[in-house]
């Protein structure tokens, strides 16, 4: 008995490289919006930097934020106690085209920084420059350390308290 040859001929579709690469990085980008970068950073808060006073150069707690495309009016800050509250909305931009990918975050934003000492409330400023406001905390007075004359040697020291103890 003789068997009878067999062919398959499977039909081979052409692969698009571009494509596939695309199917991919959606599929990636699926995954990555399961984590949902903002809420690591407190739904898109802002970065900041404190700068603490440091003898004369600095009489105030510096505090500097990044909050690019955020307008003036859309922002709010507020001092309760020792914690400095930046609050706002990012707004969406217009966009001519078709948005294709998307890292900035949209929407409301709330940032608190737990300052490491006392301020004054009275001379707190902010002021908005360069994608973002800087806020002047000034710490109070009795925070601000104090420069102690030296007098002269262990004469002057026990001739001040003769003369206190002649006094009484």
């Amino acid at each position: 008995m003789a068997l009878s040859a067999r062919t398959n001929q499977i039909q081979l579709s052409p692969v698009d490289p571009m494509a596939e690469l695309d199917r991919m990085q959606d599929r990636l980008s699926q995954l990555i919006d399961v984590w949902s970068w903002p809420s690591f950073f407190e739904d898109g808060a802002a970065l900041a930097d404190v700068e603490e006073p440091d003898d004369a150069y600095l009489d105030a707690y510096l505090v500097e934020l990044d909050v690019p495309g955020v307008d003036k009016s859309d922002l709010e800050i507020q001092l309760v106690r020792h914690r400095l509250i930046v609050s706002g909305v990012r707004k969406e931009g217009e966009h001519r085209g078709v948005l294709r990918h998307r890292t900035r975050t949209v929407g409301e934003f709330r940032h608190e920084i737990l300052l490491p000492g006392d301020v004054d409330p009275a001379q707190v400023s902010a002021s908005l420059a360069d994608g973002g406001p800087t806020v002047r905390l000034a710490t109070p007075a009795s925070e601000k350390p104090k420069a102690i004359k030296v007098g002269g040697g262990r004469d002057a020291a026990s001739g001040a308290k003769e003369k206190s103890a002649g006094n009484s």
